[in-house]
């Protein structure tokens, strides 16, 4: 689940264009590609992009930039080691609304700012949610499937994982599991404890 959001002077886009930019981002942050189209849907139901236009905005001695993003991601999802994919992405998505789209990448006129929330700290149905509580939320669809778990799959959300290579394993019933995420190998352990 991400919670993005978009800050933009008042006045400077137009509603269709403000509108495209959220289409835009909101689809350009889940790529086609990697896991199951399915998991990607699931991840797409859950981004949310919202902008906002401040009525007031002052940066220094000058007025603000283009655009100021702040992306909130779960527990799950570490800022530091998210921001080399997001920053770059974000930037680029933002671009395409530039009048020069290479100002972004010469000049701090796009800021991306990642935040990320302690576990918990995400609630829908009325309760808290876990990192596991969203991953199972984003992978029902593939995990509901009911397709035989394959070896080099994660059973969890479908992606690719080399088992030769694979940092995060687990054995059951015979069978070496391999995961793409610590997120997932936890709902894997999460389920099997209920199952058992």
């Amino acid at each position: 689940m991400m919670f993005i959001e978009i800050y933009l002077p008042a006045g400077r886009f137009d509603t269709g264009t403000r509108t495209r930019i959220v289409e835009r981002v909101a689809t350009g942050l889940v790529p086609s590609g990697g896991a199951p189209e399915v998991v990607l849907d699931g991840a797409r139901a859950m981004t949310q992009v919202v902008v906002h236009e401040p009525v007031a905005w002052q940066v220094g001695d000058s007025s603000a930039p283009p655009f100021v993003v702040r992306l909130t991601l779960p527990a799950s999802v570490k800022p530091a080691e998210a921001s080399g994919y997001y920053i770059p992405r974000i930037t680029g998505l933002l671009a395409e609304f530039a009048d020069d789209p290479g100002l972004l990448h010469r000049e701090p006129h796009a800021w991306v700012r990642i935040v990320g929330l302690d576990e918990g700290a995400i609630g829908a149905l009325g309760r808290p949610l876990s990192s596991t509580d969203l991953t199972r939320m984003i992978t029902a669809g593939y995990r509901n499937s009911g397709g035989p778990a394959q070896d080099g799959v994660d059973p969890v959300c479908g992606m690719r994982v080399d088992p030769a290579t694979a940092t995060l394993t687990h054995e059951h019933a015979g069978r070496t599991y391999a995961f793409c995420a610590p997120v997932c190998r936890e709902v894997f352990l999460e389920e099997l404890a209920a199952a058992g």
